[in-house]
This record gives C-alpha cells, sequence and structure tokens, in this order.
C-alpha cells in the first residue's frame, strides 16, 4: 500500500492573511484541494491522511467534499511544529500499514507536485527504504552563526533545495519518530532540532538497511512552497499556463 500523508497544519503567519495559506484560493480552488487531487488521481496512491488545525478539520472535510477526494480516510489533528504534525500522521498510519509500505510525506502547501514525481518517488522508497524529492541549488549559499557576518561559503556543487514529497517505507519513519520521541523525553542536552522526516532517518542511522542512504529523488522548479504572497502569484502563473497549454494540447 502507498499511502500520502498530506501536512496542513501550519499557521500561515508569514502570508499575514486571517485564514491558513493552505485554505487561501488561488485560480478559483482552495490551494489544498489541488494538493490532495494530485494524490486522489494518481493510480499508485491507495490512501489519503491529512493533518491539520484542530479547529480546521471540518474545513479540510468540505475541501474533500467539493472536489470529489474519495481516497481521503482521516484528518488528524496536528502539533505545534511540522516534525510533531508528521509525528501525529505516522503514528495514526499504525493501524493500516505495514513495514514494508509507502508513506509519502508532502507539504499541503507544495500544490504543483507531478505525478511523475509521486512515482519516482514510490519506486526510491521501496528499493531504498528513504528518499527526498531535492533540486540542485543554483544560488550560491552562505554559512553565518550570528545573522550579521559570514562565517563561510560551502561548495554549491554538494547543495540541494529540499523539496517534498519526503518518502519512506512505513517501518523505517516510524521507527525514526519513536527514536527522536524517546531521545527527547530523556531530556538530553544533545538531541538536536530536527525539523523535517529524512532528518529524523539521518539521526538515527540504523533506520535503514545496511548500506543504504536516504536517496535523491529528483524535484523541480514549479513544486513550489507557498509562504508569501508572491508566492501566490507565482502559483497563479503555473496553473494559467498549464490550463492554457491543456487547451491548446501544448503539454511539453
Amino acid at each position: 500500500m502507498n499511502v500520502a500523508l498530506v501536512l496542513a497544519a501550519g499557521m500561515g503567519r508569514r502570508m499575514g492573511t486571517e485564514i491558513p495559506k493552505q485554505f487561501l484560493h488561488v485560480g478559483g480552488k482552495p490551494i489544498l484541494a489541488y494538493t490532495l487531487e494530485v494524490f486522489q488521481h494518481h493510480p499508485e496512491i491507495d490512501a489519503i491522511y491529512v493533518v491539520c488545525p484542530e479547529e480546521s478539520r471540518d474545513t479540510v472535510w468540505e475541501i474533500v467534499r467539493d472536489y470529489e477526494i474519495s481516497k481521503l480516510q482521516k484528518v488528524l489533528p496536528g502539533g505545534a511544529t511540522r516534525r510533531e504534525s508528521s509525528y501525529q500522521g505516522v503514528e495514526a498510519l499504525a493501524e493500516v500499514c505495514a513495514a514494508e509500505d509507502v508513506v509519502l510525506i508532502h507539504d499541503g502547501v507544495r500544490p504543483n507536485i507531478t505525478p511523475a514525481t509521486v512515482s519516482a518517488n514510490i519506486a526510491m522508497a521501496k528499493s531504498k527504504g528513504a528518499c527526498v524529492t531535492a533540486e540542485k541549488t543554483v544560488d550560491t549559499i552562505v554559512i553565518s552563526s550570528d545573522g550579521e557576518n559570514l562565517a563561510s561559503i560551502p561548495p554549491r556543487k554538494f547543495l540541494w533545495n529540499v523539496q517534498t514529497p519526503q518518502s519512506f517505507r512505513y517501518g523505517v519513519i516510524h521507527k525514526a519518530h519513536l527514536f527522536y520521541e524517546n531521545a527527547l523525553s530523556k531530556e538530553a542536552a544533545d538531541v538536536p532540532e530536527i525539523t523535517d522526516d529524512t532528518g529524523l532517518v539521518l539521526y538515527m542511522e540504523e533506520c535503514l538497511p545496511e548500506g543504504q542512504q536516504v536517496g535523491i529523488c529528483p524535484g523541480n522548479p514549479g513544486n513550489l512552497k507557498v509562504t508569501n504572497r508572491s508566492d501566490l502569484r507565482i502559483l497563479l502563473s503555473i496553473l494559467q499556463s498549464e490550463e492554457e497549454a491543456s487547451q491548446t494540447g501544448d503539454l511539453r
């Protein structure tokens, strides 16, 4: 079984709107609806779980009804951080997932994911146990320890911009979350703050089969994460271009 775990629990404070950004309408449709439709129509996805703010669960179910997302199985309350929301979803999947099933953890505000990226994630998660969607950076990245002064410039050839999905065999990501939760419960001073799921797997290296590493699944520039108002304009432009292409038959 392949399950899409869609994280839509952010409050969108950087967007500066009254409602969370995943529920904003772009091109006449909620951003989250676009995201859910990709997984709904993908033949390899068997089920969808959504994590959202407690007070937004009814809104998610309205989107599910309005856009006929029949694969949606559960809407779960999110945590205080992305990592906690992911943990909520992964724990809930224990009811239905076997260790070898694949879980694709995806940002609800990345609505322009392609079916090809979904398929590639499923294949790589099955073969490697874990993978991250990422694109080679085209910018020079600098490191600053104090936010005011430049400390170093890492070689660009080694740097990738992380996207989602981040995909795993269920046994791998469940074990990684439990290991991290246990480390936090001990209140050890050396437990790092981890913000995404592949970070958890790297933190507990023995999660993966011997000799395996987290794979990189190629992303693309269109798989943007809607974070601020300028991203809304970019998303609308992408959607309009795709609509024009579908009308003319030019789907290159």
